[in-house]
């Protein structure tokens, strides 16, 4: 079950535009700081949703992190 998706190339734009992330908001209905966005990607994933004022998480699945590492770090 999700709240929301959102899919970029609905939308004719792809991460890391701006966009995409106002979109994700906006079909959540929160602002951006409410938001924790994790993902695999330096880029899209970590500093294109910080840079538009998420917070923003990595996810380093070459070193063998798993999200539940992520979401730990996060929360600590």
């Amino acid at each position: 079950d999700l709240d929301a998706y959102v899919f970029s190339y609905e939308r004719g734009v792809a991460k890391p535009d701006p966009a995409v992330y106002q979109a994700t908001c906006d079909a959540l209905g929160v602002e951006a700081h409410e938001v924790l966005f994790v993902g695999d990607s330096r880029l899209c994933d970590l500093i294109g949703p910080r840079d538009f004022g998420m917070r923003s998480a990595w996810l380093d699945r070459r070193s063998g992190m798993t999200l539940i590492d992520v979401l730990r770090s996060v929360l600590d």
